[in-house]
């Protein structure tokens, strides 16, 4: 496990926390942040085993979600679809996302390098609950989404996504510009698909059907050392009505 100090530079009074995990010859990584470390790394560890259910059972990551309750776990899976659901939507349809208007007093205030340029959206117009942030550093993007139960609180989570890579650029920009054309996971960070998002025509109401939606729950590998892991992965996946 390693802890991350850039939260504490940027303002944020979080703990941020990555761990990895061996098995069967792979490195499986997850991130975990919270108010408290105790949090960040149970967080992460469920993050790590997420990963690793997904490769065990031959799927992506979008739309899964890992917590120690059943119900938490179907709940952020879904939110996970939404969200990605939603993105695709704008970047397809070359539609643009309705800025967020947020009043000075409550817009959020961070420790960022000078420069820092931020933008917040709308992820979809008819949940007020939902966010995709854009922060900007030099000619880089960095992208977060979310959705949550609190307005606030999802600016909070789309903005720590953000910010997140943000830092990591602004700690060594040659290797972090390398690592957007090797790692997946640093799609969020494709200047050419965060353009695509801001330059589309303006949409006054963009959301995905939630009523086509099944749930299912994965399994990990038949390994003793995961019989007491003391958490659910819980995966949304959209069903083609065609069928």
């Amino acid at each position: 496990m390693v802890e991350y100090s850039w939260a504490k530079d940027f303002g944020l009074d979080i703990f941020d926390v990555q761990t990895k995990i061996y098995w069967s010859n792979r490195t499986f990584v997850g991130r975990g942040a919270a108010n408290s470390l105790r949090l960040a790394i149970e967080k992460s560890c469920a993050e790590t085993l997420e990963r690793l259910a997904c490769f065990h059972n031959g799927i992506s990551s979008i739309g899964v979600a890992a917590h120690s309750n059943r119900q938490a776990a179907e709940a952020h899976a879904m939110s996970e679809a939404l969200e990605r659901e939603l993105l695709c939507t704008y970047m397809n349809n070359k539609i643009s996302p309705i800025e967020m208007n947020i009043p000075e007093e409550h817009s959020p205030k961070y420790n960022l390098p000078v420069g820092t340029t931020s933008r917040r959206f709308h992820l979809s117009n008819q949940n007020d609950n939902s966010c995709l942030s854009i922060f900007k550093l030099e000619d880089q993007y960095f992208l977060g989404l979310s959705i949550a139960e609190e307005k606030f609180e999802a600016i909070h989570k789309a903005d720590l996504e953000s910010l997140r890579n943000l830092a990591a650029f602004h700690s060594n920009k040659n290797d972090f510009k390398s690592q957007i054309t090797k790692n997946s996971d640093l799609w969020c960070c494709d200047n050419q698909i965060i353009k695509t998002i801001m330059e589309g025509h303006a949409e006054e109401s963009v959301f995905p059907d939630s009523d086509n939606w099944r749930t299912t729950y994965l399994a990990f590998p038949n390994d003793a050392i995961f019989y007491s892991a003391p958490v659910h992965i819980a995966f949304v996946k959209k069903e083609d009505k065609s069928k």
